[in-house]
């Protein structure tokens, strides 16, 4: 299995990353944002020679985006908490 649950939020959905990313410390669930982002926004770019016109999915997974881990052993338990974490802050529909 991978080593992470990739999430990104919807950015016509109204919720706030941030907000998302501060509901996950506080119920205690590791976390981290999507590495590297959009590699076209960082420092290091500036030593390479390049030209990119658009790059619209790599930002939102960069403003949007976060994973939490996975384990090779059954977190079933945790995934049904990360689940409901997640639920009470999402809108409902």
């Amino acid at each position: 299995s991978s080593f992470c649950f990739t999430m990104i939020v919807n950015p016509k959905s109204g919720v706030d990353r941030g907000r998302v990313l501060q509901r996950l410390r506080e119920a205690e669930i590791e976390h981290r944002i999507i590495t590297g982002g959009n590699f076209l926004r960082h420092d290091v770019i500036k030593y390479f020679d390049y030209e990119v016109t658009r790059s619209s999915n790599a930002d939102i997974a960069h403003d949007y985006g976060f994973f939490v881990g996975n384990h090779p052993i059954d977190i079933r338990a945790e995934i049904d908490y990360l689940h409901k974490t997640l639920k009470d802050i999402a809108p409902t529909r």
